[in-house]
């Protein structure tokens, strides 16, 4: 009231920045009450990568992980881009994202799956359609311990350039032997820092049972 008094600009938008920190916080603490398991509240790998030959013009895999993070970000998340391959200058094969924040994997589990873009008529028309996976995979704080000796690491020339990652430092895989699993990753990091965040890439997979962070070698 006294705001509205004084007709003080500067004040009113301090006001303003006061009541968005407090609804953001309040919808932050939401989440942490709804997500109240520990796999819930872990931070999240995303694995989006298109599943058939490109059929639209646009790229589905770049929009949807455009789109995760313009959302992560507006929470105050953590987005790192881990991974990026391109096809070509227009079209992204996959794309692996770290999301960092509270209760990231509860929030997004829900996300996984397959998603479907479809353009075109509806009726007796052309239509077109691409279909994009979604992989969430929870950042496990703990998990199996991996041996250096069934790690096989590769460091790689990095390949073209992204549209998340420019201009990328490296490309690093890593081989956990054992299961036959593979991550991978290009990226701006260095290979010291990408390595330990593969390893916990794996490690979260290999928990799981399931291949979702990771692909098996042919």
């Amino acid at each position: 009231e006294s705001t509205r008094r004084s007709k003080d600009p500067h004040a009113s938008a301090q006001l303003a920045e006061r009541y968005q920190e407090v609804e953001h916080h309040l919808e932050l603490v939401g989440y942490s009450i709804q997500c109240r398991g520990p796999l819930e509240r872990c931070d999240a790998f995303l694995n989006i990568s298109i599943l058939s030959a490109p059929e639209l013009d646009e790229d589905p895999v770049n929009l949807l992980a455009d789109m995760y993070s313009r959302w992560a970000q507006s929470k105050g998340f953590t987005v790192i881009p881990l991974h990026e391959d391109v096809m070509d200058e227009k079209v992204t094969r996959q794309v692996t994202l770290l999301i960092e924040g509270i209760s990231v994997y509860g929030i997004l589990v829900g996300e996984g799956g397959l998603h479907e873009f479809v353009r075109g008529k509806t009726g007796a028309g052309p239509r077109r359609v691409q279909h994009v996976s979604v992989q969430v995979v929870p950042l496990l704080e703990e998990g199996p311990d991996l041996r250096a000796g069934d790690l096989i690491v590769e460091r790689k020339k990095p390949i073209g350039k992204g549209k998340l990652v420019k201009t990328p430092k490296c490309r690093l895989q890593i081989l956990h032997s054992p299961t036959g699993l593979r991550a991978e990753a290009q990226s701006d990091k260095s290979p010291e820092e990408l390595q330990p965040i593969l390893e916990e890439y794996l490690r979260s997979a290999q928990s799981l049972d399931a291949g979702l962070a990771a692909t098996p070698l042919d």
